[in-house]
Order: C-alpha cells, then sequence, then structure tokens
C-alpha cells in the first residue's frame, strides 16, 4: 500500500507545510491503467467520480481511456482536459430531457439509460442514432445484502426488465442498443465473490435479450465494483485474473466488447493524505489523536465504515491503538482505529493511503468554515504543487 519514493517526498514537504495536503502518483497511475488496457476484449472507460483532478483526467486521456460522466459539470470537466465528446459514455439516474439534449448537442454518442423517460427523451432530442446501453436493475442476485451501489435492495438505478418491455423500442429509431448495463455491488475485494456476480450477469443477460427480442448485443457493461484493501489483512484482486476470466466470458457469450467503468480501482491506490497531530488525549482508557483535518478533506471512510489505512513517519517499531478524529465539532468525525508509533507527539504526521478514490472530492469542505488542503502530484519523479492550502473565505461570498 505505501510507496518508499511517496512517503520520502512527503516527509520532505511536512518540513514546510502546516496543514494537510492530498498527493497523487500518476507514475503509479499510468501503471496500473497499463496492465489493464493489455486486452482489447475488455474496454476501461474511467469513472470521473472517484475522482475528477485535472491531471488525473489529462492522464486517463493520455492512456487513451474514455470517460464515463455523470453530471453536466462532469462532461465539462472531461471536455477541458483534452476529451472529445465521443470519448464520453452518460450515466447517472437523474437525466431530464434537457440535459440529454444538451449532451447530444455536445456531441455526446454514448449513453446509459436508466428509465423509460429517458429512452423516450433521447430518441426525441437525437437528430440521428445514438448509441445506448439498457440499465438493469437485477432483485434477485444469489448473494444478499445492502451495498453503496444498492445490493439486493431496492434502488434508483435502472429498471427490470419486466419494466423495459413496456418500450416499444422498435419505434424509437435514434437508440442503438448495445446491450446492457448492470452494476449492483461495490468494492467487492473477494474473488470468488466477484466472479460468481459476474456469472449471473452473463447467464440472466440471455434471458434478458430473449424477453426484450433483442437478436443480437455486442456489449456488456459490468459497471465497477472492483475493490481495493483497506486493512492489511485484504488481499488485492489480481488484475491478470481478472482479464483472463472476462476474455473467457466474452468468448463464451460471443460478445465484441466487455465494459468496464472503474474508478476506485484505478485512482484509489495512487492517493495519500497527509495529516498533522495536534492533540493527544485519554477518556475511558482510550488513547486518542485529534487531527488538523477531519471528515471536512475525506469522509468516505465515515460514510462506508471502510476507514483509508494510515502510517505515522516514526522509524521506531513498537505500536499501540489510537482511536484518531479529525476537528469538527461532531462524533461523525471518526477516522478509524490505527495501530501507530507508541513514541507519537503532538506535531507528528499521519499519511492515510488508499484515498486517490472519493477523498477530498467527496468531502464536506465548507463545514465549519476550515481551509482546504493542499494538493500535490507525483510525476516522472517529481513533485509538483497543484493547489495551496486555500483559504475558506473565496468560497464564502
Amino acid at each position: 500500500m505505501f510507496c518508499d519514493k511517496i512517503l520520502q517526498q512527503i516527509s520532505k514537504i511536512v518540513e514546510e507545510e502546516n496543514y494537510p495536503f492530498y498527493v497523487y502518483d500518476l507514475d503509479n497511475l499510468k501503471k496500473i491503467v497499463e496492465e489493464f488496457s493489455s486486452t482489447k476484449s475488455v474496454k476501461l472507460w474511467y469513472a470521473q467520480k472517484a475522482n475528477p483532478l485535472s491531471s488525473i483526467l489529462r492522464t486517463m486521456h493520455s492512456l487513451n481511456v474514455p470517460i464515463d460522466c455523470a453530471s453536466l459539470g462532469e462532461v465539462e470537466q472531461a471536455l477541458r482536459n483534452g476529451y472529445s465528446a465521443s470519448q464520453i459514455i452518460s450515466t447517472g439516474p437523474s437525466k431530464s430531457k434537457a440535459y440529454l439534449k444538451t449532451l447530444v448537442e455536445r456531441g455526446v454518442r454514448n449513453f446509459v439509460l436508466e428509465s423509460q423517460n429517458q429512452a423516450y427523451w433521447l430518441n426525441e432530442v437525437a437528430k440521428d442514432e445514438v448509441d445506448v446501453l439498457l440499465r438493469i436493475q437485477k432483485s434477485n442476485w444469489k448473494l444478499s445484502g445492502q451495498n453503496v451501489i444498492g445490493g439486493n435492495q431496492l434502488s434508483q438505478f435502472g429498471l427490470e426488465v419486466f419494466d423495459w418491455k413496456k418500450v416499444n423500442f422498435r419505434e424509437l429509431k435514434n437508440l442503438n442498443i448495445l446491450g446492457f448495463h448492470i452494476f449492483q455491488w461495490g468494492n467487492i475485494l473477494n474473488r470468488d465473490e466477484l466472479f460468481s456476480i459476474w456469472d449471473e450477469i452473463f447467464i440472466d443477460s440471455k434471458l434478458w435479450a430473449q424477453e426484450l427480442g433483442l437478436t443480437n448485443f455486442p456489449v456488456i457493461d459490468l459497471g465497477g465494483g472492483l475493490g481495493i484493501p483497506y486493512s492489511t489483512h485484504d488481499k488485492p484482486l489480481v488484475i491478470s485474473e481478472i482479464l483472463e476470466y472476462l476474455e473467457s466470458k466474452r468468448i463464451e457469450n460471443q460478445l465484441e466488447e466487455i465494459w468496464l467503468e472503474l474508478g476506485r480501482f484505478l485512482v484509489g491506490p495512487v492517493g495519500y493524505y497527509a495529516n498533522r497531530i495536534v492533540d493527544i488525549k485519554e477518556v475511558q482508557g482510550v488513547r486518542m489523536l485529534i487531527l488538523e483535518g477531519g471528515i471536512n478533506h475525506m469522509i468516505r471512510g465515515t460514510l462506508a465504515k471502510q476507514y483509508f489505512p494510515a502510517m505515522d513517519l516514526r522509524s521506531d517499531s513498537q505500536k499501540s491503538p489510537y482511536r484518531v478524529y479529525g476537528p469538527l465539532c461532531t462524533s461523525l468525525d471518526y477516522l478509524g482505529e490505527h495501530h501507530l508509533s507508541s513514541q507519537i507527539e503532538i506535531g507528528d504526521w499521519l499519511v492515510f493511503t488508499q484515498c486517490g478514490a472519493y477523498g477530498f472530492s467527496e468531502s464536506m469542505p465548507l463545514f465549519l468554515c476550515h481551509d482546504l488542503p493542499a494538493e500535490f502530484i507525483f510525476s516522472e519523479g517529481n513533485m509538483e504543487i497543484l493547489r495551496t492550502r486555500q483559504k475558506i473565505d473565496s468560497l464564502m461570498r
């Protein structure tokens, strides 16, 4: 999880910085993407919601990875950073007729349809044929339980096949149905569990096609859901095993391509968040660290109950458990329990890892009017600052 080169650079930065900051390792990002792009049978899209930073988008574009956008703001961010409209796929459950018209006018040609209305609206506003996937909400998974993307519970994503059957697609001449999009499970780290979910999708997709009268569908979009380890006890997924499995399923199901919209899996491992200790205390026998930044900079762990791993920069090996909190006036501002140096002191820094996805961009920076953290990138062996610490008054107009 930890890169020695990055930690050396962070150690240098903390000698001058006195406020939390993020670092993104673009060199490592390129390695991850290049390994995943080694086969032409799997089409990789970058799910921008994981991290919309311009430097990351430009890196993805340079590696020929098209982009998944779920809002007009994301579309514009992609276009600003080198993407053409033809390299964008429009996703997300909330698409009004006016929004679809705007995307068509911008030149977007790939859409995931989430409702009957979206199908009718897109057909109406499209000047000619556009490519679409029908998002399926499946309700009878073998795997039970809830998930941040819905899991086996009712969610706002897509429709059941029964509802899609009510649409007469033969009359919607501007919609070219490529296949299905189905994605209801997030951060799956167990390979066998992930493959079992995908097995269900491949089996069911044939039945869905029959029910909808689709004689040929060249694409299945499996969305994302590939997990990364937030605990030292977890084993990471092996990319080569995933690609080998997907290629066998592509051939078996006579598909042209299998699409994946990955965010966390690509950018999560390349992000670091450095945070300074401002106080240490013990309450009811529990040792606590109070940090300069908290969920105002990094809320995902609290929302998903998957806390980002943390380490200190001390070299001693003896560790003790600490509960770690941020500066906000709410008990929600909790960053997990971590084993850190027994000699840790006020003024020391912690480094959180795996936070390149759903880190700062998903947080709540305006709460309590704390400043925004600086952001750095590590690229071609060099550290570069993207944004210095930003005073909150610039946003409080």
